[in-house]
């Protein structure tokens, strides 16, 4: 009877410690299972991270290509733009403008770069895919261009621990400084290239007119075109305008025709015209071409050293 008691009460204590111990194995699994859980989400949540950065340097680099070849195009094409927005839309995301593969664009694309960051997904056994929803490109100063884009991401776990859908915004701006003018370039008959230098005049009088005149500069001005109206050839006024003064010297030594009109570029390539004035200490002192329009003889702050003849 004894004996009874003793098994009963040892199975008890048996069955008491195999149900302790399964449920402290069970615990410590889930625990780990979690843990697990946890880490996996972790990992994804920073390579999401990593990828809006990386999307954010590739939107440059791209952007910042694309622009540089659509002003290659319009230089040794001699044509301007059809239009700047669809056609950086096609370079940025084709690498290609009027059907002609631009070579700073090859494996620069913004596709491409998407492409390798799906890849770098799958070292970490997800998936990624990526989609573009809208890109512009506009000016947010005379000598800024941003570029702005949306895109969908998806990210999901191989193993169904998670997923992530959400939508990106990028924005990247890009200095047009060193850049080509298009409107020099073709209004040369392609002899003559002008890269965009700012000046840094602020106050002008003849002194500063003749510095900005010998250095090439450019300023700003709203009555003038800005960097992306230029490659559309498009001469028309902006707030982001940017203009420079014709050396008309160098047209003649290049065998161009010289015109009678206003050294002022949008105003010498285009249509424009109106009374013009000769410039005391320009136009007498080695360049018997360079007029100014009445406006510009006030922009640049040169009454009274202006003259007719």
């Amino acid at each position: 009877m004894r004996k009874g008691i003793f098994f009963t009460i040892l199975g008890i204590v048996l069955t008491g410690l195999f149900i302790a111990t399964f449920a402290f194995y069970v615990q410590y699994a889930q625990s780990r299972q979690m843990d697990s859980v946890e880490i996996r989400i972790n990992t994804m949540n920073e390579f999401l991270k990593s990828l809006e950065n990386d999307l954010q340097r590739a939107l440059y680099i791209s952007s910042f290509r694309a622009l540089i070849s659509l002003s290659d195009y319009v230089s040794s094409s001699g044509n301007f733009l059809q239009d700047t927005q669809s056609d950086f839309l096609a370079m940025l995301l084709n690498g290609t403008v009027a059907n002609i593969t631009a070579p700073l664009m090859v494996n620069q694309t913004l596709p491409y770069w998407s492409g390798k960051m799906m890849i770098l997904a799958q070292t970490i056994d997800a998936n990624l895919s990526l989609r573009v929803l809208n890109i512009s490109i506009y000016q947010t100063s005379p000598w800024i261009v941003k570029v702005q884009a949306a895109v969908n991401v998806s990210l999901n776990d191989k193993k169904r621990t998670a997923s992530w859908l959400k939508t990106i915004a990028l924005a990247t701006t890009i200095k047009i400084e060193g850049l080509e003018d298009p409107i020099y370039i073709i209004g040369s008959n392609g002899k003559i290239a002008r890269a965009i230098t700012p000046s840094n005049i602020t106050d002008w009088n003849i002194a500063a007119l003749m510095e900005h005149f010998d250095a090439k500069t450019f300023v700003q001005n709203p009555s003038a075109p800005s960097f992306l109206q230029r490659l559309e050839g498009n001469l028309g006024s902006s707030p982001n305008g940017i203009e420079t003064l014709v050396d008309t010297n160098e047209l003649d030594i290049y065998g161009e025709d010289v015109k009678n009109t206003s050294s002022v570029d949008y105003i010498y390539f285009g249509n424009q015209s109106g009374k013009i004035y000769s410039i005391h200490n320009i136009t007498d002192k080695g360049n018997p071409f360079f007029r100014l329009d009445k406006e510009h003889v006030a922009v640049y702050n040169v009454n009274g050293y202006n003259y007719t003849g």
